[in-house]
């Protein structure tokens, strides 16, 4: 097991007979606690909160019990880390286990060297109509890195993203980690979602679907403390309510963190570090616009990239480029690149660390004569072109012109934009003749963008992907906008109630 570490405190709890004593002793101190009926647990529960703990060694806890009747009785955790606990949620691209990785094989030989930096837990699939208190099932108890805790047979255990995310922390930290498996396979954020965090995104409470994960994976975890959570899950919202996704993303990722500060009493940072994975393809082929486009976008609450301001404190790992052409493309096999990309977000948001996690940014779109500017932000670095990559595919880049329509689902008003030239940190475009005045500019806005690891646009210094983006075209010597659609139909509305109202 991993406790949550110093600066934060550690919280263990459990059940024992009503009135009971439960007493600790650690690093030369008492802890004691009476037992409580409480609503909601199936017996009276203790609740003992450690002081900040720093060391990196294991250790033994001995627990004991001085029931009313004064008779005794003793309980061990042994081999015990304090270090920073993850949970690591989703649909079936978190779940994928390491043995089905393309990747994953070489890890079982070196499981060993993590014995005492990496300890591994996966919750059992199982769902409730009201809030847990305690998991009612585990699929996998607390284990220390070996062959046999990293591979099971099926989809069982361990997951690959959250194995390579976890030791690319410990690679570059200097105290355990402990990682939590929990997602379900399929499953929409919904599921996973409170009832008062849908009401925030007005989604209908008529779905019996919904809340069913959160009652039954999350809410016991909420008196855990925790670092952060990574999450790999969007999928199955490109089906259903993508619209609303960036809006119950924002809701659940605020909720979760609220509600893990107050129910650990604070022993949880209220504003972790939470990290996301944007979607790789589904097909094979994917030479076409269509909802997993939008969905990419969606993640980011629209803004293309992460942290934003939206989403604070967010980082994200693009898998738009780690593309697989098996008989399986939704759940590519190459896992470790999803896991270190995540790490690195982790280790600069969550450690401090000046480590590279994303690449350049667009800043804005501009557009002169001839041709288009679109600026980047030099922030992460500066990116390169590959001819070699994008002669494979010419299609990158998109513009709408000479159109209110741009978002019509049968994308007729986009040009593909083939020819671009790269000059210090900014893409020139060439404009096409019939295009008057230009409307939007888009990137990677693909289902399948690219071959793996051969779109366009890479960081120089980390080989990261520059990520999809949508981004207005404003006039030389005007500054650039971030897309909000709710703002472009706000507009055309309020433009037609002038127009109709002078004509009256």
């Amino acid at each position: 097991m991993v406790l949550q570490r110093f600066p934060h405190s550690a919280v263990v709890w459990g059940y024992a007979d009503s009135g009971s004593k439960i007493s600790l002793f650690l690093k030369n101190k008492e802890y004691n606690s009476i037992t409580e009926n409480k609503i909601g647990y199936k017996s009276p529960v203790w609740r003992i909160q450690i002081d900040p703990i720093s060391d990196t060694n294991p250790f033994d806890l001995e627990f004991t019990e001085t029931k009313t009747d004064n008779k005794t009785s003793k309980i061990y955790l042994r081999n015990i880390l304090f270090g920073d606990v993850w949970l690591c949620g989703g649909q079936s691209n978190m779940q994928l286990t390491l043995n089905v990785t393309e990747d994953g094989q070489q890890e079982f030989t070196i499981a060993h060297e993590f014995k005492n930096k990496i300890r591994l837990f996966t919750v059992q699939q199982h769902f409730a109509d009201q809030p847990q208190y305690d998991l009612l099932q585990i699929k996998q108890n607390w284990s220390e890195p070996s062959l046999e805790s990293l591979r099971s047979y099926g989809w069982e255990y361990f997951s690959a993203v959250c194995w390579h995310f976890g030791k690319k922390l410990s690679q570059n930290l200097e105290h355990p980690i402990g990682l939590i498996v929990n997602c379900w396979g399929g499953s929409e954020i919904e599921r996973w979602m409170s009832p008062d965090m849908l009401k925030k995104c007005d989604i209908p409470n008529t779905n019996s679907n919904h809340s069913q994960l959160w009652y039954s994976m999350i809410h016991p975890f909420l008196t855990f403390p925790i670092y952060g959570v990574v999450w790999y899950q969007g999928e199955s919202n490109t089906w259903y309510n993508r619209d609303k996704y960036g809006c119950n993303f924002e809701s659940m990722v605020s909720k979760w963190r609220e509600l893990w500060y107050e129910n650990t009493k604070g022993s949880t940072n209220p504003s972790y570090p939470f990290g996301l994975v944007q979607l790789a393809n589904s097909e094979k082929e994917g030479d076409f616009v269509d909802k997993w486009a939008w969905t990419r976008w969606e993640q980011t609450s629209g803004y293309g990239y992460c942290p934003n301001e939206k989403l604070k404190n967010v980082f994200m790992a693009t898998a738009v480029d780690l593309i697989d052409n098996g008989d399986d493309p939704i759940h590519p096999r190459k896992k470790s690149d999803v896991g270190i990309r995540l790490g690195l977000g982790a280790l600069n948001l969550g450690y401090n660390k000046t480590l590279e996690f994303a690449a350049p940014r667009v800043k804005k779109v501009i557009e002169e004569e001839k041709i288009l500017r679109i600026e980047f932000q030099s922030d992460f670095g500066r990116f390169e072109f590959d001819e070699k990559k994008y002669s494979i595919n010419k299609k990158g880049f998109d513009l709408c012109c000479d159109t209110d329509d741009c978002f019509k689902d049968d994308n007729m008003n986009w040009f593909v934009l083939k020819d671009f030239q790269v000059l210090n940190d900014s893409v020139l475009l060439e404009k096409p003749s019939g295009c008057t005045k230009s409307k939007y500019v888009r990137y990677l806005w693909r289902h399948k963008p690219c071959e793996y690891k051969m779109c366009p646009l890479y960081s120089k210094t980390s080989s990261l992907p520059v990520t999809p983006f949508l981004s207005e075209v404003v006039l030389s010597g005007n500054r650039g906008m971030r897309v909000n659609f709710n703002y472009v139909n706000y507009f055309i509305i309020f433009f037609i109630f002038c127009f109709t109202t002078n004509h009256v």
